[in-house]
């Protein structure tokens, strides 16, 4: 999803230099194809923001992964 004008500007206008950060992106969405989730596409903009500011994003879709359940003692 595209950043707004504002958030454009907002990144352009940005001084602060967080170019030594790195986020991680859990996608907990119960849909399959990672592409066709509303969660993809509102987390996509706060990656766009991220790194349009310097921040090395990745993002991981749960659901295409073997995730265990349960807790241990």
């Amino acid at each position: 999803m595209a950043l707004n004008d504002r958030q454009n500007q907002l990144c352009a206008e940005n001084k602060i230099d967080f170019s030594n950060l790195k986020a991680v992106f859990f996608n907990c969405t119960l849909k399959k194809q990672e592409d066709q989730s509303h969660t993809r596409l509102l987390l996509s903009v706060a990656e766009e923001i991220m790194n349009k500011n310097g921040i090395e994003t990745d993002h991981i879709h749960l659901a295409s992964h073997t995730v265990p359940f349960g807790v241990y003692p």
